[in-house]
């Protein structure tokens, strides 16, 4: 890593201020913008912009010429989509540091809803259309990410002048907080929502923060023995399973017997970090009949994630997983009496790792590397996580002292958003301080 990146972080003192109609009341969350975007071609003279479309009002959809290999040019090169809602280079920029893919639709975020700015969505390399050719996932890991963005910034630093602030959620936030350990001075800020680091292959602290997440709410037991009533039922399950995919079966070419095991692990972290809706008040009694509590396992449990061409599109997290990401460990310790093979087979990476490749090697150097900086050296980041969320169980843990702002929402999930948070307005202080961002809540 080059040496040079690690410097204080530049003060921001430029505060964009409107002087005439706005000059009581401040900063450039009220600057008037312009009516109409810039002519796409503008975007042309930026080095590396292969092509600009005006896909709405004022947002374009960019290709941006990247290495394949940062370390080595010659390898080659790939586009790399970027979707970017243009304001007014008078205002700062929020770049999304998207974990996966991106389109038109995600061309805003809750922050750019807080105060005027610039948007800017990278797909992160090897998804939807910024594949580079070459050996599958060759030069897919957080490090090549980093540059990618790095690289973007760069490009872009005449055009757009004001402060910069990264953000992402969850695979994002991870991403979002890796380019802050590689290039600390790009961005005046970070907002990191829900980004979970695994230390291990997979990471047993989840097991801890599992029971300690159903402990609050009174639902271990609850839990546990819904899990271990739909194995102990499986004949009668597969059944119901086979029927449930009678019309899909193309799409499931799985053994069913290992579809349902993944079910039911993956029913209890989906429960926690995605249905908001449920409670533990709502699981069926165990002496309920078997469609009822199948229809529960399937209404909780993401099964169509599992379809081929569904989880087709996210190999590359799952090899990320594999390789260096690592994965969350769930607690199996009751299911075993009714499990059939080896538990681990039937994580979800270890479900994908057939189509990937069966024998990846790990290493978790970066990744600790990246957490401790993170916890005893970065700073200017914000971290927003959910306190129902399991993902949770990988939350940065920054030093008190350092400059930043650390959040858990209670009773939240993956969704945490900041709108919603009761200490939002640490926040707005946190941004006016780093970026001169001045927010009216």
């Amino acid at each position: 890593m080059p040496t040079n990146q690690r410097l204080s972080p530049r003060p921001y003192s430029i505060l964009v201020c409107v002087v005439a109609t706005y000059l009581l009341t401040g900063c450039q969350n009220l600057i008037e913008l312009p009516d109409l975007a810039p002519p796409s071609s503008s975007f042309l003279s930026i080095a590396g912009v292969e092509s600009s479309e005006l896909v709405d009002d004022r947002t374009f959809h960019l290709r941006y010429r990247q290495w394949i290999n940062h370390q080595d040019t010659s390898q080659g090169t790939f586009l790399q989509s970027l979707y970017l809602r243009h304001w007014s280079p008078e205002v700062p920029v929020l770049l999304n540091t998207e974990g996966y893919f991106t389109n038109h639709q995600q061309s805003q975020s809750e922050l750019s809803e807080l105060f005027s700015a610039n948007y800017m969505a990278v797909e992160h390399r090897y998804f939807g259309e910024s594949v580079p050719e070459g050996p599958e996932y060759e030069f897919l890991n957080v490090e090549q990410a980093a540059y990618d963005l790095h690289r973007i910034r760069e490009a872009f630093r005449e055009m757009y002048p004001q402060a910069w602030i990264s953000t992402g959620v969850s695979k994002g936030g991870i991403n979002a907080l890796c380019y802050k350990y590689y290039f600390p001075e790009d961005v005046a800020a970070t907002v990191a929502y829900a980004a979970p680091f695994s230390l291990h292959f997979p990471d047993d602290r989840s097991v801890g923060y599992t029971l300690q997440v159903e402990q609050s709410h009174d639902c271990i037991a609850t839990m546990r023995n819904f899990q271990v009533e739909i194995l102990r039922r499986k004949e009668a399950m597969l059944l119901l399973l086979a029927e449930y995919l009678e019309d899909l079966s193309s799409q499931y070419p799985y053994d069913p017997e290992q579809l349902l095991q993944r079910l039911v692990l993956g029913f209890r972290w989906s429960f926690w970090t995605n249905h908001s809706q449920y409670t533990c008040d709502d699981f069926p009694a165990l002496t309920a009949s078997d469609q009822s509590l199948f229809n529960w396992l399937v209404d909780v449990a993401p099964i169509g994630f599992y379809a081929f061409n569904n989880s087709q599109p996210f190999l590359p997290y799952y090899y990320q997983a594999a390789t260096e990401l690592g994965d969350f460990a769930p607690e199996t310790h009751h299911l075993a009496p009714y499990w059939v093979g080896d538990i681990q087979s039937v994580s979800p990476t270890h479900y994908f790792l057939p189509r990937i490749g069966s024998s990846l090697p790990f290493s978790n150097e970066h990744i600790l590397e990246i957490v401790d900086w993170l916890e005893n050296e970065g700073e200017q980041v914000i971290y927003l996580y959910g306190e129902d969320d399991l993902w949770t169980s990988g939350a940065v843990q920054p030093q008190a002292g350092l400059d930043n702002v650390f959040l858990v929402a209670p009773e939240v999930n993956h969704s945490v958003r900041l709108q919603r948070m009761d200490e939002r307005e640490e926040v707005y202080r946190a941004l006016a301080r780093w970026a001169a961002i001045s927010i009216d809540d």
